[in-house]
């Protein structure tokens, strides 16, 4: 098959005078085991792009505006569950967990930059001296820097901006404000010297970069001559995350962004900048996130890389007003085919993983999940379903999901693969509330449906060697178009990873990794696992880097227990006629149901992930009621301790959101947590769950500025809230990230 080979090629017609088509983006150099395939080399119908990104811009839009929206300042911001304290310490020592909003002074920011701008330094100055220089002047990669350029200038700005970001601190050596763009300045005038050397070109691009990195240079020398400069500066550069005037604004860009994306207007840039944001809000506060965002961030990951605005978009419009042809936009198939691969795993892993539950194997998964009210959307006991045909449900879902990849690769059974992926994610739709995670799982189906039958598309044309002409021909690619080759190398480099991550991740998971029941130290690795953990060590760099992580774990745990929080806000009446009195009021969980055998919800589940992280989840009880108590104040003590910032922003953002929903509601005088336990019983048995189990966590005093003092845990041992010991903890200690603290299954 003859496909078109360079930037040059691509926009030509390359069959006879009567068909009209284009091909849109780059077409990759592919190594010759993947060339000789069709499915890989053969250009579809750019709307099979289109629909992705239209179908990626919707669900983002209804997942921005209902489960993001009302919660915002709950979310995000400072006294919020996403406060600076929480997580940038954990941000900063994961180097690659970046969040645009933790400024240019976070560690993921100022690396990536400083990396970046090596790897194109390197790159630039190899390209402008191995790059051939012809007699007629024609190759002489003009349109090989521009790119480069712009990304060295652009990587080379942030690194410098990160380094004046650090603002002088008394006493200490002062940052040289000027030293990093220095070398920007003469590595710039350095490329134009060479560019001139061997092409005798002075382009306006070499000549720009030049000029930038005196301007950096000048600009780092001013703000060393003034420590009161360069400090309001590294002030203005850092972190913007409890800033939530800043945040929300940054979010309701986003919104214009997807927007944007979905109606095709500048899609490759807005494309860009809606995954770039996606991942700062997900980052700033993990812990709102399911499994849903994982997906989410691996689709906007593709669109970015792209020609996604090819067909059915606002450019696409602009362009034919232009004069573009109005034939046909093919595209190469190379993001389809990925991103279907990525789905196989996404099944196949995860009935993997689930296959090795206890649950699953004894078929009790589906009616444990079913009675989960973190994510049930009505109430088990109101469906009526019998246990033998949850049992088989069970087993079909995971014989499902493990054979998904099977079920595609056929052709004859793809069909019924689709029909039946449809069915399943309509039914956990309508029974879980998982929020966005199914349909976003939809997006994933909308590449895969015949939109070329529909279009009534023939197919791209297949070119012959005999009935070739000057325009149909393909052409060598020239040495200096380095770009298709850069991306069939980054295809590769995707297969592999795609591989290696989940392979050895499951691998990882399969081998017992604790020691033995009788205490013993646990042996070392064999040499093929050790060769696992490190292949896994380099794929959870790429994965965080490019942030799309693997090892789909989703529900591969189904607990047999519900703790749910609420709160008893209490507020001091004083008589002088009698003893002091509380009027209280019970904030009870977004997740609790007023009837367990009967309710139907369609919550927000963004903050209700929160809830599972600001209660313990305590070990069972015992037949000595002392022991049990002595071992809960324990728990309970450390846990507070661990996670104080967490429950007090969490304690704060519930009474507040009360306060403006109801205007009569109190001013608290103290607020205590608690924690409800539901245990659910085996199937089959009279009721599915047991009473529910009251448990105070704690109590916050709103008037106390000391947090050590305003959060106090309870102690069920002498059944007082008692200050919290914080002597002798670090900071790191007393804002540490919340640690998991219920053991339940996350889809993430």
């Amino acid at each position: 098959m003859i496909r078109p080979a360079n930037a040059e090629a691509r926009n030509k017609n390359m069959s006879d005078a009567s068909t009209t088509y284009t091909v849109a983006g780059t077409v990759p150099w592919l190594p010759r085991g993947l060339a000789r395939f069709g499915w890989w080399t053969t250009p579809v119908r750019a709307e099979y792009l289109a629909v992705l990104r239209i179908g990626i811009a919707v669900t983002m839009l209804y997942d921005q505006l209902r489960l993001y929206l009302p919660h915002l300042d709950a979310l995000y911001g400072p006294e919020s569950t996403g406060a600076t304290e929480l997580w940038r310490p954990a941000a900063d020592a994961t180097v690659w967990h970046w969040s645009i909003f933790y400024g240019l002074d976070s560690n993921p920011i100022h690396s990536l930059a400083l990396l970046a701008l090596s790897g194109f330094t390197a790159w630039l100055a190899f390209r402008l001296i191995s790059c051939p220089v012809t007699p007629d002047g024609k190759q002489d990669g003009g349109e090989e820097f521009r790119p480069l350029l712009i990304a060295w200038l652009l990587a080379g700005v942030i690194a410098s901006l990160g380094t004046w970001s650090e603002a002088p601190i008394p006493g200490h050596i002062r940052p040289v404000p000027w030293l990093l763009p220095s070398v920007l300045c003469v590595t710039a005038w350095g490329f134009l010297a060479v560019r001139w050397i061997r092409f005798r070109r002075l382009d306006g691009w070499f000549v720009g970069c030049g000029i930038a990195g005196t301007g950096l240079f000048l600009s780092g020398v001013a703000l060393a001559s003034g420590e009161g400069l360069h400090a309001a500066v590294a002030e203005a550069l850092s972190g913007w995350s409890d800033d939530f005037t800043f945040l929300r604004a940054a979010f309701y860009a986003w919104i214009l962004f997807t927007l944007g994306l979905g109606l095709g207007l500048f899609s490759r840039v807005n494309a860009v900048l809606v995954w770039v944001l996606a991942i700062s809000f997900a980052n700033l506060n993990p812990i709102v996130n399911h499994g849903e965002v994982a997906v989410r961030n691996v689709i906007l990951f593709y669109v970015m890389l792209c020609p996604c605005g090819a067909a059915w978009s606002l450019d696409r419009m602009l362009l034919r007003w232009r004069g573009a042809r109005s034939g046909p936009v093919y595209v190469a198939p190379w993001p389809l085919r990925l991103l279907l691969i990525q789905t196989v795993l996404i099944y196949c892993f995860t009935g993997l993983f689930k296959l090795m539950g206890e649950r699953w194997q004894s078929g009790n998964a589906l009616y444990y999940a079913l009675a989960d009210l973190y994510y049930s959307r009505m109430s088990l006991a109101q469906l009526g379903l019998p246990p033998e045909f949850l049992r088989w449900t069970t087993w079909g879902i995971l014989a499902w999901e493990i054979t998904f990849p099977l079920w595609v690769l056929l052709p004859w059974t793809r069909t019924a693969a689709l029909i039946s992926g449809a069915l399943f994610h309509t039914s956990t739709f309508v029974l879980l509330e998982l929020g966005g995670f199914d349909w976003y799982m939809f997006v994933l189906y909308l590449p895969l449906l015949p939109w070329a039958r529909w279009l009534r598309d023939p197919g791209f044309p297949v070119v012959r060697p005999q009935e070739q002409t000057d325009a149909t021909a393909a052409r060598p690619a020239p040495s200096g178009d380095w770009f298709p080759r850069f991306l069939g190398w980054f295809i590769v480099w995707q297969l592999v990873y795609l591989a290696a991550a989940n392979i050895g991740g499951f691998l990882l998971q399969a081998v017992p990794q604790s020691p033995e029941q009788n205490g013993a130290e646990a042996k070392e690795d064999s040499p093929g696992l050790a060769l696992v953990r490190k292949v896994i060590t380099v794929t959870d760099f790429w994965g965080d880097l490019s942030q799309q992580p693997q090892g789909w774990v989703m529900y591969d745990v189904v607990p047999a227990f519900v703790n749910l929080p609420f709160l008893e806000v209490r507020q001091a009446v004083d008589r002088p006629d009698s003893p002091r009195e509380w009027k209280t009021r019970v904030l009870p969980s977004d997740l609790q149901p007023a009837n367990l055998n009967r309710y139907f919800r369609f919550g927000r589940p963004r903050l209700t992930n929160v809830e599972e992280h600001v209660i313990p989840p305590l070990s069972d009880r015992t037949d000595n009621a002392e022991e049990t108590n002595q071992a809960w104040a324990k728990e309970i003590a450390s846990f507070v301790l661990e996670n104080q910032v967490l429950i007090r922003n969490y304690i704060a953002c519930r009474v507040r959101h009360a306060r403006a929903d109801s205007p009569d509601f109190p001013e608290p005088d103290e607020v205590i947590l608690y924690r409800r336990h539901y245990r659910v019983n085996e199937p089959g048995s009279p009721t599915i769950w047991n009473e529910p189990e009251d448990v105070p966590i704690a109590r916050w005093l709103p008037g106390v500025e000391d947090i050590g003092r305003s959060l106090q845990p309870y102690n069920p041992a002498t059944r007082r809230f008692e200050t919290l010991d914080v002597d002798g903890a670090s900071p790191g200690e007393r804002a540490s990230p919340p640690a998991k603290t219920s053991g339940r299954a996350r889809t993430d």
